[in-house]
């Protein structure tokens, strides 16, 4: 059981990628004392994402405000829902960078509410489930004025909680000073939520542990007199432009993990006509989770052809061929987090060349990619070392009838070497070819035949835990999907996956 990253952002660029985070929409956006922005940057400018690090803002004039200077102008950004699941965590990295001022809070949180009595509106009645992190400018200004007294910061959880309720508040201390950076971390589990500063866990709660899917926020806003914890009389807005003052808190990286993940059991997708992509946690033929990869790529001459570990991180990774150029690149992933992409070091422009599969085919333990050309028949294998070619090999063995597509690679007969997976997509005869290295040793027909074409073996792996390699199977007709339990070349059982996808433009692609 490992961690899988379901989203991370470290805000490089100069703008915050929409694709990973909202703004407020206008029900809800009143928080407190402030109005929440809803169609610009968490900032007014796009320096508001720079040097790697996002700044959140609260301005004391509120150019949007019906009666001028009744309310302040906030920052809040969200990610999309995730559950609890096998368990949660959410981190990141923080400073209150701008000036310190009593009456202003600074969250990191996750948060879901329910409309309670179906008018469509949020009432402060309605149910709804939060855990927080919350810096507070009143508890930071009164460490600051007593130096014996340490910095604290406020935690909270709700459960099906009315909004209007205070929840489960308990403020933690802190070693160390909250206008520095500080790591925040939530756990999120069946039976207990746990939170952490700086590795060190500060507080668990067993008793309230919210059940709802959440979103991840982020926020900075000025308290009302309905949270004494952080309201300040004295901290007024302004109706006048010129007197605005500006406070803000700025946000280094967010990561949220998935804990507790049989790694193993991912099933990786994309969209070719939209540029999107996703992974499946799975658990056997059961979906447990999907997530989209955080970062898309619509140039359609770009496929992902197969996955693997290229640098030894016991991560998997996506190779991708564009046919137009004859480029190939490696995606180097944690989980479903794009940490760098590379180009492979030798490009192949003859496009009836197709990179069909990965594996160790040398026992180096690196990763190599297995070539198919579908006009000539040929079979090749790629020695790498990452996304450097060392060196190029045929297969002994060519095959001109095009109609067999290698579909996937893995060690079908325990020998510890790396065999091929094939199918006839014009008789639906299927077969495995055991190999040593890039000679072809024996091959044999997998006993099951599957005459329907439309169904096409898309991946592999051992998703019932057995200790054999099973197939994956997609039809592109009806959108079913499929798992055939193996024993070596042998079908032992057959299940679909309990979850159809019918949008044939998404491609199993490893």
């Amino acid at each position: 059981m490992s961690l899988f990253t379901l989203f991370r952002d470290d805000f490089e660029g100069n703008s915050l990628d929409t694709y990973k985070w909202k703004l407020p929409e206008p029900e809800g956006s009143f928080l407190g004392r402030t109005q929440l922005r809803l169609d610009e940057q968490p900032t007014v400018s796009n320096d508001s994402v720079s040097n790697g690090s996002v700044i959140l803002r609260l301005d004391t004039h509120n150019p949007s405000a019906s009666t001028p200077g009744d309310s302040f102008f906030g920052s809040e950004i969200r990610t999309a829902k995730f559950g609890q699941s096998s368990g949660l965590a959410f981190e990141a990295r923080i400073a209150w960078t701008g000036p310190i001022q009593r009456g202003i809070v600074a969250g990191f949180f996750s948060y879901t509410i329910r409309d309670g009595n179906g008018d469509g509106r949020i009432n402060k009645t309605d149910p709804h489930d939060e855990i927080t992190f919350e810096l507070l400018g009143n508890e930071i200004d009164n460490a600051l004025q007593n130096p014996n007294q340490k910095q604290q910061v406020l935690t909270n959880v709700y459960n099906d909680d009315p909004l209007e309720e205070p929840g489960d508040k308990e403020l933690v201390p802190i070693d160390g000073d909250l206008r520095n950076f500080n790591t925040f971390r939530v756990e999120w589990l069946s039976d207990r939520v746990r939170w952490l500063i700086n590795g060190v866990e500060v507080r668990t709660e067993f008793d309230t542990v919210p059940d709802e899917d959440m979103d991840i926020r982020l926020n900075i806003w000025a308290a009302a007199d309905n949270f004494p914890h952080a309201f300040d009389a004295s901290f007024k807005p302004t109706s006048n432009p010129a007197e605005n003052q500006t406070f803000s808190y700025e946000v280094d990286y967010v990561k949220i993990e998935r804990l507790n993940v049989n790694t193993d059991d991912f099933i990786f997708w994309r969209n070719q006509q939209t540029g999107e992509n996703a992974v499946w946690l799975m658990n056997g033929s059961n979906l447990l989770e999907g997530v989209g990869i955080d970062t898309h790529l619509p140039d359609s001459n770009w496929k992902i052809e197969a996955t693997g570990d290229f640098n030894n991180d016991d991560k998997t990774d996506l190779v991708w061929r564009d046919e137009t150029t004859g480029e190939n690149a490696i995606w180097y992933m944690d989980g479903a987090h794009l940490q760098q992409g590379v180009l492979i070091n030798t490009s192949l422009p003859d496009s009836n060349w197709d990179i069909e599969a990965t594996g160790d085919f040398n026992n180096d333990g690196k990763t190599d990619l297995v070539w198919r050309n579908y006009a000539t028949g040929q079979n090749a294998i790629w020695y790498m070392d990452g996304a450097n070619l060392q060196q190029g090999v045929f297969i002994d063995a060519p095959l001109s009838d095009i109609d067999w597509k290698i579909e996937g690679t893995e060690d079908f007969n325990n020998d510890g070497k790396t065999d091929l997976v094939w199918r006839d997509y014009a008789t639906g005869q299927n077969a495995i070819w055991y190999m040593d290295g890039a000679n072809l040793q024996q091959g044999v027909f997998i006993d099951t035949p599957l005459s329907d074409v439309n169904w096409r073996i898309e991946g592999t792996g051992d998703f019932n835990n057995n200790g054999q390699f099973d197939l994956v199977w997609r039809n592109y007709i009806t959108g079913q999907n499929a798992i055939w339990y193996m024993n070596g070349a042998n079908l032992e059982q057959g299940v679909f996956i309990d979850t159809t996808v019918s949008d044939t433009n998404w491609q199993i692609v490893g």
